[in-house]
């Protein structure tokens, strides 16, 4: 992302594409700014990311907002520790440091995939 712009220069667009109750309609407003540099790149970056670990972060914002720091950091110590439990930690890894070929094999592999439960947890 080029450095030159100011973050509050980019206030509305993020704003405008991030202010969304769920990833998909995120990626969905992204993709109708895709003409924009910032909506480009930002979509291109989270299309790499694992489906799942997308909708736990945004539910991680979501009730972060409502919660006081020490409720935040043991909800982040939590989040950490389960995140282990899961493949999607060891395959991003494995994709990007191990064999290298930046391909990794997400589980499940779509947001439409990722059950509710599994950002609840």
């Amino acid at each position: 992302m080029p450095e030159s712009k100011a973050l509050w220069e980019r206030l509305d667009p993020i704003e405008r594409c991030f202010g969304h109750a769920s990833v998909e309609d995120i990626i969905e407003s992204l993709e109708k700014e895709s003409s924009q540099e910032f909506a480009s790149m930002c979509l291109k970056l989270l299309k790499k990311m694992s489906p799942t670990s997308l909708k736990v972060v945004l539910r991680q914002m979501q009730e972060g907002a409502k919660r006081d720091f020490t409720q935040c950091f043991k909800m982040e110590l939590l989040m950490s520790e389960r995140f282990m439990e899961r493949d999607d930690f060891f395959e991003g890894v494995r994709a990007l440091l191990v064999d290298k070929d930046k391909s990794p094999k997400w589980n499940p592999p779509t947001l439409q995939e990722v059950l509710s439960s599994r950002t609840k947890r």
